[in-house]
């Protein structure tokens, strides 16, 4: 790739360059996956959340660990939670020993449908790569 964009064009920094190439590079390997987990009704938020979910002890973590740990930042978890919750992917419990905490562990539900991608989305990832 050149520094310049075009003839009429101040030239690029290389940083500026790359920065660009990458986002470039991400938003076609996300176009990927949004497309395959669009029949199963899954966003890449909610994909991103269940593998977290399948990771983690069987008490599942709170919800500030799952937002910590989330690829893309998701400033609603909350919402995202809830709708996973209402499809039956997850569950909600207050914890224990400290009430204000809300600890989610996947549900069978969750599981399967993770366990049904795991091929498809590892194949997809081979032909991106």
């Amino acid at each position: 790739m050149s520094s310049l964009s075009s003839e009429n064009q101040l030239p690029q920094p290389l940083e500026q360059i790359a920065f660009l190439t990458c986002i470039k590079a991400s938003d076609i390997l996300l176009q990927g996956v949004t497309r395959l987990l669009k029949p199963s009704g899954l966003s890449i938020s909610q994909y991103n959340l269940l593998r977290i979910l399948r990771g983690a002890l069987s008490d599942g973590p709170p919800c500030q660990q799952i937002s910590e740990r989330m690829i893309s930042h998701n400033p609603d978890i909350t919402r995202l939670i809830d709708r996973m919750d209402k499809a039956g992917w997850v569950q909600r419990s207050r914890d224990q020993h400290d009430r204000r905490k809300v600890m989610v562990r996947i549900k069978w539900k969750g599981l399967q449908l993770l366990s049904d991608l795991d091929e498809p989305v590892l194949a997809l990832q081979k032909r991106q790569f």
